[in-house]
This record gives structure tokens, C-alpha cells and sequence, in this order.
């Protein structure tokens, strides 16, 4: 018992798991169907948005490049519009004003060089003295002469040139750099651009050839599950095809015997005919049927028509059947009349035998009423599935068609873009390298004019070492004559050194005279100075007496000191102490003084309501006066009252 309960608790867990199991497959799969229509739509929305981004940036690219094809055509006619500058971003525009300015700077650079040349040129003529291959303009320089004015003019223009030849040399490379780097990002925007379509456009394919995939798989598996059905159907009229041919078997075998028996050959042959003929016929129909479902049409065919095609089938298979059967109880009913007459209860076990197959006739004939009432069931229940999901599936199924037809369109409109594109990248790319080759022109012309520019610093660097040798040989002429004014000085000054040589002479004999003297001197100071240092010792060794015994001192009383400053801590405390209770103090003083001045202000207040208090009882006494003679007898009461208590008193005190 007990194990029957365990393997009843165990087969009752085992249904809980699996309807769990069934349940929670079920919501898997129903979130799956909404995470991938979320996720469908989603990546849509991406990609509308991703389209309409690149739409845009197509839309400014190509009005960019609207606006360089005007500033090209503008460059090639090398016309410029009045009331349109060109912007300063564009690389074009820039290169066409660093060319003027080029062309401006050479022109300075040339006149100044003209200038240099004139200048030098007068120079040398100053130096050589002649004048016959001189122009007008050098002759009047040369009739001037070396002015400074000329100098300063040439200095001038030597600054200039320095001046002005960087800014030709950094110039148009510059702008040569600033174009290429323009081509350069503007080609890479261009790949960028390219890319994102190709990304774009590959993922879209990809997600179209996904929901192909599985609508097809779902096709496919709907088209698996009905053919089960219908071969499960074809099955079982399989078998009850056979169960009928092993019945009509037996059933021609006991008639051919008892034709055997009573030579009743020709009827028999004609029956045996005739049931061949009936179960060829059944066989031919139930060939047609296996053919038609085996047939690689049977999916095309629809729902409708193999509903009809099988009951008029089965209507056919029973409606021969049942003739079949007619004539069969007929013969049997015959033969049974004939036999009873020659043999009598022989054949009562036929007789069974028969009447036990005329009962499995009826089974066979529920069992063949019953396949097309599955068939209509199974139809008619997958046609309300199939008209539900329609009714689920067609407004996604119609927007999916829709979404479809946009994306081709766009697609289509996609690659004409991406088509004319191209046409104009290849356009732009051709006049790109027109305007490459003119800036190898402009940047060979650019090369001889820096050729030039090199040459002219040479001529200016030769003119200026030209300037600084002249220069040079005017102060070696000045310092010549220096030199000569300085060699007369010298030799007056030699004149008098010799007599001054004669005098010293004679100073230095005396002088050795006294350094014999001195030294003499100088032997005795030495036993001095011995004397000295042996004080000067003796003096040390009592200083560093002196100091050890000074360290001594100053150590006791740094001792000292740390014992008065311990002493003098403990003081602080008290004076801190002292000073924190004369702050309480000094607050309970305010204190109390704020709350004098409170009790004052209250006085006073008190004093000012008593004195209009009092007013008011004046007043009040001068209306009683004024309006009643009651107040005499009052002060008369008043008077005897005060008698009264004096004359107790008195009283009291006698």
C-alpha cells in the first residue's frame, strides 16, 4: 500500500512537473512572440530613424557640395561676384586670396630688391670713382652721395625683405595644407556616408530575409501537421479496406466450396465477377485517395475542396459497399434456402459465421462514418484558428506588406541616390585632379619664385657683409689715424720713462740700502713675533677655559629657566582660571544690569501709567466738584472719618 501511494504521489508530481513545464513553455513562447515584435519594431524605428538621419546629412552634403561646385566654376572663369564673397572656410577661397597676397608680396619684395640694387650699386661706384655705366636714377644717387638718408632707406627695405619673405614662404603652404586637408575630410565624410548605406541597407536585407525564413518555417510546419492528420485518416481507412477484404475472402471462399458442393459453378463465377469488380473498384478508389494525398499537389488544393472530394469518397466506398452487401444476403439467403433443403442444420455455424460478420459490417461503417466527421472537426477547428490568427496576423500582415513596399521604394530611391552620387563623386573626383594639376603649376611657379626669393637673399646677404666690409675698412681707417695720434704720445711718453728709469735707478739703490736695514730689522721682529705667538696661545687656552666655563653657566641657567617656565605654566592656568570666572562675572553683571534696566524701563512705564491714572482721577475730582454738592458732604464724611481713627489713637495712647 504504502508503495502505491509513493508511485500515485510520484505520477501525480510527475503531471504537476510537466503541466508546469507545459505552462511555462507556453509563456515562453507567447513573450518571445512579443520580445521579437517589440524587437521588430524597434529596429524598424531605428532604422527610419537612421534613414531619415542620412537623408538629412545627404541633404547638407549635397548642399556643400552645391555651394564648392559654384565656388569651382567661379574659380575656373576667375571672376569675382560683387556682393558675394566667398566664405572664409572655403579652402578654394583661401587659396585664391593667399595668391593674390603672393602676387602683392612679390611685387613689395621686388621693389624693395630694386631699391638694394640701386643702393649697392652707388656704393660701389662711391668706392671705385666712376661713373659710366650708371642709369639717371644711380647718378643722382652717386651726385648725393653716401647719405645716411640712403642708408637708413636701404636698412628700411632690408627689414622689409625679411619681413615679407617668410610670409611668402609660409603662405601658400599654408593654404596648400589647408586645401588638402579639406579634400582629405571631405573624402572621408564621403567613405563614412558610403559605409553607413552599406551597413544600413545589409542589415535591412538581413532582417527582411529573417521574417521570410520564418513565415516559411511556420508555412512549412502547418503544411507537416496537416499532412499527419491526413495520413493518420488515411491509415485508418486503410485498415478498414483490409478488414472488408479479409471478410469478402472468407466470405467467397464458403461460397466457392459450397459451390463446390451443390455445382452451382456459373453463379458463383458471375458472383466472384462481380465481387472482384466491386473490390477492384474499392481498391481503384482507395489507390486514388493514397494518390491524391501522396501527390506533391495535395498542399495546393484547399481546405474546402479535399472536405468534399473525401465525403463523396466515402459516400461512393458505402453506397458500394452496401450493394455489395445486398447482393451478397441475397445469395446467402438463397444458399441458405437450397442447403436447408439438402443438408439442414449443416450450415447453422455458417449461419453464425455470417451473422457475426454482418455485425462487423456496422462497426466498419461507423468507423467510416467517423473519418469524415474528424476530417470536419479537424477542418472546421483549424479554420477557426486560422481565421483567429488571420484576425491577429492581418492588420501586422498588412502592415508588414506596407512596410514592405516603403522599404523597396525607399531602397530603390536609396541606390538612385547612392548611384547619382557616385556619378558626382566621380565628377568631382576628375575636376579634383583638373585642380591638382593646377596646384603642381601653381606649386612649380611657387618653386621658382622661392628659387628667386633664395637668390635675392643672397644678393641681399652679400649686400649686407658688402655694407659691414665698408664699414669695417671706415673704422679700421679711423682707428689707424687713433693708433698713429697714440704712437707720437708713446714716443714722448718713452722719452720721459727713460728719465724716469735714471731716477729709479737710483731710488732702488737706496731702496736695497734700506732692505738691508729692514732686514736687519726683520731678525729682531722674528724674536718678537715668537714672543707674540706664545702670548697668543696661552690667550687661546684661557678663551677656551673661559667658553667651557661660559657653557657651564649658560647650561644652569637654561636649567633654571625650564624649571621658571614649568613654575610660570602652572601660573598661566591660575591667570586662565582667573580670567574665565572674571568673563562669568563680568556676564552675570550684564545679566543683572540688563534686567535693572529692564525693572528701570518697567518703573518707569508703572510711573507713567500712575501720573495718567492720577490725571485722570484729577479730572475726575474736578467733574465732581463741578457737577455734584455731594462732594462737600463727602469731604465732611472724609473729615470726621479722619477724626475718627486720630481720636482712637489718642485714646489708645492715654
Amino acid at each position: 500500500m504504502a508503495e502505491g501511494k509513493t508511485l500515485q504521489d510520484v505520477s501525480s508530481d510527475e503531471n504537476l512537473l510537466l503541466e508546469d513545464l507545459e505552462s511555462y513553455w507556453d509563456e515562453l513562447s507567447a513573450r518571445l512572440t512579443v520580445s521579437r515584435m517589440v524587437s521588430d519594431s524597434i529596429i524598424r524605428g531605428m532604422v527610419n530613424a537612421i534613414s531619415q538621419e542620412a537623408a538629412e546629412s545627404i541633404s547638407s552634403k549635397e548642399e556643400e557640395i552645391a555651394r564648392l561646385m559654384a565656388r569651382l566654376q567661379v574659380y575656373e572663369s576667375g571672376r569675382l561676384t560683387d556682393g558675394k564673397p566667398e566664405l572664409k572656410s572655403s579652402p578654394v577661397s583661401q587659396f585664391r586670396s593667399g595668391c593674390l597676397l603672393s602676387g602683392c608680396l612679390q611685387i613689395d619684395a621686388e621693389a624693395h630688391l630694386q631699391i638694394l640694387k640701386i643702393g649697392i650699386k652707388a656704393m660701389r661706384c662711391s668706392n671705385s670713382c666712376g661713373t659710366t655705366s650708371l642709369s639717371s636714377n644711380e647718378f643722382n644717387v652717386l651726385n648725393q652721395g653716401v647719405n645716411p638718408k640712403v642708408l637708413m632707406k636701404m636698412d628700411e627695405a632690408v627689414d622689409a625683405l625679411r619681413v615679407l619673405l617668410p610670409r611668402l614662404c609660409e603662405h601658400p603652404g599654408g593654404k596648400i595644407s589647408l586645401l588638402e586637408d579639406a579634400l582629405l575630410e571631405q573624402q572621408s565624410q564621403w567613405d563614412f556616408e558610403r559605409e553607413l548605406g552599406s551597413i544600413v541597407l545589409g542589415n535591412f536585407l538581413r532582417d527582411l530575409q529573417e521574417e521570410r525564413r520564418i513565415r516559411l518555417c511556420r508555412q512549412t510546419s502547418i503544411s507537416d501537421i496537416q499532412n499527419e492528420h491526413r495520413l493518420e485518416n488515411i491509415i485508418l481507412l486503410m485498415g478498414s479496406i483490409q478488414e472488408l477484404d479479409s471478410i469478402s475472402k472468407s466470405i467467397l471462399r464458403d461460397i466457392s466450396k459450397r459451390k463446390g458442393n451443390l455445382s452451382w459453378n456459373n453463379h458463383g463465377i458471375s458472383s466472384s465477377h462481380r465481387e472482384g469488380d466491386g473490390l477492384t473498384s474499392t481498391m481503384d478508389s482507395e489507390n486514388g485517395i493514397a494518390e491524391i494525398a501522396g501527390s506533391p499537389l495535395a498542399p495546393q488544393i484547399t481546405k474546402d475542396e479535399l472536405v468534399s472530394y473525401y465525403r463523396n469518397e466515402i459516400n461512393r466506398i458505402k453506397r458500394q459497399l452496401e450493394s455489395s452487401l445486398h447482393e451478397k444476403t441475397e445469395e446467402l439467403f438463397r444458399l441458405k434456402r437450397e442447403f436447408l433443403r439438402e443438408k439442414g442444420s449443416f450450415y447453422r455455424k455458417r449461419d453464425e459465421d455470417v451473422n457475426t460478420l454482418k455485425n462487423k459490417f456496422p462497426d466498419i461503417i461507423l468507423k467510416l462514418d467517423k473519418i469524415p466527421l474528424e476530417i470536419e472537426e479537424h477542418f472546421t477547428d483549424q479554420a477557426g484558428r486560422d481565421e483567429h490568427r488571420l484576425g491577429r496576423v492581418s492588420p501586422t500582415a498588412a502592415l508588414m506588406h506596407e512596410e514592405e513596399i516603403t522599404t523597396s521604394s525607399e531602397i530603390l530611391s536609396l541606390l538612385e541616390s547612392l548611384e547619382k552620387k557616385s556619378k558626382f563623386l566621380s565628377e568631382v573626383e576628375s575636376r579634383l585632379d583638373e585642380q591638382k594639376g593646377r596646384l603642381d603649376r601653381v606649386l612649380d611657379e611657387f618653386n621658382l619664385l622661392m628659387n628667386r626669393a633664395c637668390e635675392q637673399e643672397k644678393l641681399m646677404s652679400l649686400g649686407a657683409r658688402l655694407d659691414e666690409a665698408l664699414h669695417q675698412i671706415h673704422e679700421h681707417d679711423a682707428k689707424l689715424r687713433e693708433l698713429n695720434q697714440k704712437l707720437v704720445g708713446v714716443s714722448n711718453d718713452l722719452k720721459e720713462a727713460e728719465k724716469e728709469k735714471a731716477n729709479l735707478r737710483e731710488i732702488i739703490r737706496n731702496n736695497e740700502r734700506k732692505m738691508v736695514s729692514a732686514a736687519e730689522r726683520a731678525d729682531a721682529q722674528g724674536g718678537q713675533m715668537e714672543s707674540i705667538i706664545k702670548f697668543v696661545q696661552e690667550s687661546s687656552e684661557s678663551v677656551a677655559e673661559f667658553q667651557s666655563s661660559v657653557l657651564a653657566n649658560i647650561q644652569i641657567t637654561n636649567s633654571r629657566l625650564e624649571r621658571l617656565h614649568h613654575e610660570l605654566d602652572d601660573l598661566v592656568k591660575e591667570v586662565d582660571e582667573l580670567k574665565r570666572r572674571e568673563s562669568w562675572y563680568r556676564r552675570k553683571l550684564e545679566i543683572r544690569s540688563f534686567d535693572l534696566q529692564k525693572a528701570e524701563t518697567e518703573v518707569d512705564v508703572l510711573g507713567d501709567e500712575v501720573d495718567t491714572l492720577l490725571d485722570i482721577l484729577e479730572k475726575i475730582y474736578v467733574a465732581l466738584d463741578y457737577y455734584s454738592p455731594v462732594v462737600e458732604t463727602l469731604k465732611l464724611v472724609r473729615r470726621k472719618l479722619k477724626e475718627t481713627p486720630s481720636r482712637d489713637r489718642h485714646n489708645n495712647l492715654t
